[in-house]
């Protein structure tokens, strides 16, 4: 009587992406006369099949070890991630007083944009509401307000209150052009800068996807120096967008609402606490404290 005996080593994955044995399996067969057993053939061929068997196993098992250095990746991306909005914590701009741009009570200053269609915009517990256009509705600054065209910031808060696309979109100046922070276009979730290059925020890089409920605030506030647009969304940075020889415009359907204005798309929505701070970037020493 003889024994033939297969032994299956796997391997599975660490963390850092190199291949380690974790156990192994023994198939032993007993092999007796001739006339007792069966012919030495059914053997080898159950011998290729579990040969196979294994060989599956261990494409499965690089693929997962694949998805382990993927997702390593992807951590190390976070960290440095986590590390320069840590830095941006320490504010490194020299900031002007705050203009208040909507006083809470009154659209002074501002009026309902004439896009031609848009609904009516009204002043309701200190906030602007807007009611669903056809398609667009919003309001703009009135003429001669003084505006700065970089090195500001802008935030406020904005809710869709019923409707499917853009809400509380802002149309600001960037140096001698404007620019348009898309809020929630294309159906609902998209966020975007319109346009860079002529690529509006569904098609440019600064294209990003958020879930946005209805009936909820999110606090935006937007930063334009002169090579650089920044947004926040409740405090998490989704743009970070350097604009140096890019060519920066609006699309057509909200060149109204230049040089500042905010818009809705078929969309009923509300916006308040619209705020406006000059800055200028610190010296080193003023940044390290030295």
């Amino acid at each position: 009587m003889t024994n033939r005996c297969l032994t299956i080593v796997l391997f599975t994955s660490t963390f850092f992406g190199t291949l380690m044995p974790c156990c192994s399996l023994s198939f032993a067969q007993t092999a007796t006369p001739t006339q007792e057993t069966p012919s030495s053939e059914g053997s080898d061929a159950r011998i290729e099949l579990l040969e196979n068997e294994l060989a599956e196993l261990q494409k499965k098992l690089l693929e997962q070890n694949q998805r382990l250095i993927e997702i390593e990746t992807d951590q190390k991306e976070m960290r440095r991630e986590i590390a320069r909005l840590s830095a941006d914590k320490v504010d490194k701009y020299n900031r002007g007083p705050i203009q208040k741009l909507f006083d809470g009570k009154t659209l002074d200053g501002w009026e309902v944009t004439p896009y031609g269609g848009e609904g009516e915009c009204t002043v309701v517990d200190n906030e602007i509401h807007m009611g669903e256009g056809d398609p667009i509705s919003g309001i703009n600054v009135v003429d001669g307000t003084e505006l700065p065209k970089n090195n500001y910031e802008i935030s406020y808060s904005a809710m869709k209150i019923d409707g499917n696309d853009f809400f509380g979109s802002l149309t600001f100046p960037v140096n001698d052009s404007h620019c348009t922070l898309v809020v929630g276009g294309w159906g609902g979730p998209v966020v975007g800068l319109s346009s860079i290059d002529d690529q509006d925020a569904s098609e440019n890089e600064t294209r990003t996807l958020k879930k946005f409920e209805k009936k909820q605030w999110y606090h935006i506030r937007v930063r334009v120096l002169p090579d650089r647009i920044s947004a926040w969304f409740d405090g998490e940075m989704l743009i970070d967008q350097p604009i140096d020889g890019r060519t920066i415009n609006v699309r057509n359907e909200v060149i109204s609402s230049q040089p500042l204005g905010i818009s809705s798309y078929r969309t009923k929505s509300a916006v308040k606490n619209i705020e406006l701070q000059t800055i200028e970037p610190k010296t080193t020493n003023q940044t390290t404290g030295k």
